[in-house]
């Protein structure tokens, strides 16, 4: 279903259709960049940014601190 990220704060809608975002939240600064995936293989989709090299993947579609951090490319 659609997302989008403006600043830091997320925007999620849990159906296909026009209207308001069913959930939001605030993850990660303004200038990082938005990820999302499975990170933990449950078939649940949630965000991570990235942050130069940095990952920092969440587990929950929830603001706080990462589940996982990682650093990967260049």
């Amino acid at each position: 279903t659609p997302g989008v990220v403006r600043g830091n704060t997320w925007f999620l809608r849990n159906s296909t259709s026009s209207g308001v975002s069913d959930v939001a939240f605030a993850y990660g600064d303004p200038t990082d960049r938005p990820v999302v995936g499975d990170w933990d293989g449950n078939g649940s989709t949630t965000p991570g940014i990235t942050r130069g090299n940095t990952w920092f993947l969440r587990n929950s579609t929830s603001s706080g601190v990462s589940d996982v951090t990682l650093q990967y490319g260049g």
